[in-house]
């Protein structure tokens, strides 16, 4: 196959990849982004920072998201981002608990999808919470 007819496929693919993420995405109501980068946060909003009870800035000086998650979801988180930076034209969905400030535990639904910043794999995650109702 000549290299311009598999590169055309390989732009096709993430386009339909992307624009299928982006859909998804309209459904979902989302209430904050957190992009991830070798386990560490790297950009968030204010939406999200506030999930955690935090501000933007002290999420970004952690060294790492794993005091975030809950304890008993973290292989699964670890496990799915590894997914996402392996596979870069799967969408990732993931349900678990992050730790507030305060101690709570809160119930989080997760859109991630490979993304790169600053030229490095990273996984941006878009966030929403679950109703405790529907749990």
């Amino acid at each position: 196959m000549p290299i311009f007819q598999r590169a055309n496929q390989h732009l096709e693919g993430s386009l339909q990849h992307y624009q299928a993420f982006c859909c998804e995405l309209l459904t979902t109501e989302v209430v904050g982004a957190v992009l991830v980068q070798h386990k560490k946060i790297v950009q968030i909003n204010s939406r999200a920072a506030s999930l955690f009870g935090q501000t933007p800035d002290e999420l970004l000086h952690l060294p790492s998201i794993t005091s975030l998650i809950a304890y008993e979801d973290l292989d699964r988180v670890r496990s799915g981002l590894r997914q996402c930076y392996a596979n870069p034209h799967q969408r990732l969905t993931l349900n678990f608990g992050i730790t507030h400030k305060s101690g709570q535990v809160v119930a989080i639904a997760a859109q991630a999808i490979a993304f790169e910043f600053h030229q490095k794999p990273a996984a941006l995650l878009l966030l929403s919470r679950i109703n405790e109702a529907s749990v």
